[in-house]
């Protein structure tokens, strides 16, 4: 392990970033979860993001949400292990949508899991965490990655 990571990790956490989006920007969540729906929205106005974030509870809504609304930059979906590979599919080879990054956030975090994922188009999969602090810190990850690293 590097021995700076502790350094970084700290230095990180510490900071306040203030990104804001565009005014037709925002990111698109499938969570049915009022908890965490909740737990998500309070972290990143606690972490100073001005992004917002628009929630659906259920994936048969995502295509007719989007065929009706500005599109989103991002789109997080929770994945449900009935409905999620379904999802996926649909939102990855619709031609109008199939561009916009998918971020699959599970519980499962088995190999298999993780590669179907990949294979049907996700950009990228994020295991759940345990806890409120690791939750945050993932957030924290994950938005520092996508709006300062990635372009989106």
């Amino acid at each position: 392990m590097d021995a700076n990571l502790p350094a970084f990790k700290e230095n990180l956490s510490a900071q306040s970033y203030n990104i804001t989006m565009t005014s037709k920007q925002y990111v698109l969540m499938l969570e049915d979860d009022a908890d965490d729906r909740h737990i998500t929205e309070t972290t990143i106005s606690e972490l100073g993001y001005s992004i917002p974030i628009k929630f659906l509870s259920y994936g048969r809504e995502l295509i007719t949400y989007l065929t009706q609304a500005e599109e989103p930059c991002l789109i997080l979906v929770d994945y449900n292990p009935v409905t999620g590979v379904d999802t996926i599919r649909q939102l990855k080879t619709h031609p109008d949508f199939n561009h916009i990054p998918l971020i699959v956030l599970s519980e499962v975090a088995s190999p298999n899991h993780i590669r179907q994922c990949y294979q049907l188009g996700a950009s990228s999969v994020i295991k759940k965490p345990g806890t409120a602090e690791m939750t945050k810190h993932k957030i924290e990850l994950f938005f520092k990655y996508w709006f300062e690293a990635a372009e989106v």
